[in-house]
């Protein structure tokens, strides 16, 4: 068309193969124009292109994998699962916190619909596990599966349709040579909330500071606990409690605004109205 006069001149940024053979009609045709294959090359262009390369490296750096490459997990997976991702960290953590003994497993199950892959769920929890122990910057989405492997703990995933009064629910179980426990969680609003230990029922905000109690359900227990804590100096900002049958074992988890002494848990453990006390800092 440019021979035949229908185009006055064209301009080119790229070819169909690159780079284009050296006796290419158009290189040296002299009513075509060249220019680099590159669509910023402005200062404003070039400012805004630098602002996306640094918030992106950022949110890699936080955990957030968009937009990282070669990680084995899909972009919109991990997009669509934003808010189970953290649930899964949390979880982790608790259990990590909770569970007495060397690690030897973790089983992960996926209850109810999701829309993309729910592995990624499972790195996270793992992630959590392994930050009580390795630190915080030491472990992430990626890293978090090998890192399990070395340390001779199984990861295993199971799904189910069904996942009760919730769309989806996901369950952490870690198992040691000590015991076995167990944490649930779901997605409201965007949030992390967990609504269940072992086989207690409850519904709590998964950070901060928690103290998880296991009691036997007798009146005056949480006084009890209160009372010390006031004394202390450690207010309560929020309690959630469980049981199987009204007079049998409980497990009620109170959030607290401060990081409880070492003496204090003590003082706590040796109640004779509890069963068990752990900190869980999330």
């Amino acid at each position: 068309m440019l021979e035949e006069g229908h185009l006055f001149a064209a301009g080119l940024d790229v070819f169909a193969q690159e780079p284009p053979p050296k006796d290419h009609p158009l290189i040296h045709h002299p009513k075509v124009v060249h220019t680099a294959h590159l669509g910023a090359n402005t200062f404003e262009a070039q400012e805004r292109v630098g602002e996306a390369i640094l918030e992106r490296v950022v949110r890699t750096l936080e955990g957030d994998l968009s937009y990282a490459l070669n990680t084995g997990f899909d972009p919109e997976a991990l997009e669509a699962l934003r808010g189970f991702l953290p649930l899964g960290e949390a979880l982790g953590k608790l259990l990590a916190q909770i569970t007495r003994g060397r690690p030897e497993a973790i089983e992960v199950r996926f209850l109810g619909q999701f829309e993309k892959d729910p592995e990624p769920i499972a790195s996270a929890v793992a992630k959590g596990l392994l930050a009580k122990v390795l630190g915080e910057g030491a472990v992430n989405l990626v890293s978090a599966r090998p890192l399990l492997k070395d340390r001779g703990i199984g990861l295993t995933t199971l799904r189910s349709e069904e996942a009760g009064e919730y769309t989806r629910l996901v369950e952490a179980r870690l198992i040691t040579d000590q015991e076995t426990r167990r944490a649930r969680g779901v997605v409201i609003g965007g949030k992390p909330r967990l609504v269940g230990i072992d086989d207690y029922a409850l519904e709590v905000v998964p950070e901060g500071y928690m103290l998880v109690c296991v009691n036997y359900d007798r009146p005056g227990v949480v006084g009890q606990v209160g009372t010390l804590l006031g004394e202390a100096g450690v207010n309560i900002a929020g309690m959630q409690l469980g049981r199987d049958v009204p007079g049998g074992r409980a497990l009620f988890v109170l959030t607290v605004d401060q990081k409880p002494s070492p003496e204090v848990l003590e003082a706590l453990r040796v109640l004779p109205v509890l069963e068990r006390v752990d900190l869980v800092e999330l």
